[in-house]
């Protein structure tokens, strides 16, 4: 009876609780991203839409990312807030450092992140960008794929 109850009621209520709390991730996001495509922006700074796809598992689902303006210390820092879903009903936010550095009219971008082991760990990112395009891939222990996105328009 108690293996029953644990494999029948309690692993289908502790994956239902995790997909609402998961799914709830972009209320905030949401908000500023709205936000972001209306206030003022350099080149790459803003509100940015499009997908991703991870080459490991075939997964796939929208991104969107507010790339934040750079601060005079450091000019080709800045924080990305991303915003992904996948299976339709679940997403997630989690925000990375990336470095942008110019190179021939196009962006260089690096950065790396810290997830929790279970879902792959260190990420590391690379890719380019123009004012308009931002293409990248992502590796970590347990996926790799790519990143595509365009800007939003105001």
């Amino acid at each position: 009876m108690k293996r029953f109850i644990r494999h029948q009621v309690l692993l289908p209520m502790l994956a239902l609780a995790a997909a609402c709390g998961l799914s709830s991730c972009g209320i905030g996001f949401n908000r500023d991203w709205k936000a972001a495509q209306k206030a003022p922006h350099d080149e790459l700074s803003g509100a940015w839409t499009g997908s991703w796809v991870s080459e490991a598992t075939g997964h796939k689902g929208k991104l969107k990312a507010i790339i934040s303006q750079p601060d005079a210390a450091h000019p080709h820092d800045r924080t990305v807030r991303y915003w992904a879903s996948w299976k339709r009903i679940l997403s997630a936010t989690f925000v990375t450092q990336h470095t942008f550095t110019p190179l021939g009219g196009r962006y260089v971008l690096t950065g790396h992140h810290q997830m929790p082991a279970w879902i792959g760990g260190e990420y590391t990112y690379g890719g380019t960008s123009t004012s308009t395009e931002f293409s990248a891939s992502y590796r970590s222990s347990l996926d790799h794929g790519t990143f595509e996105m365009k800007r939003q328009p105001d």
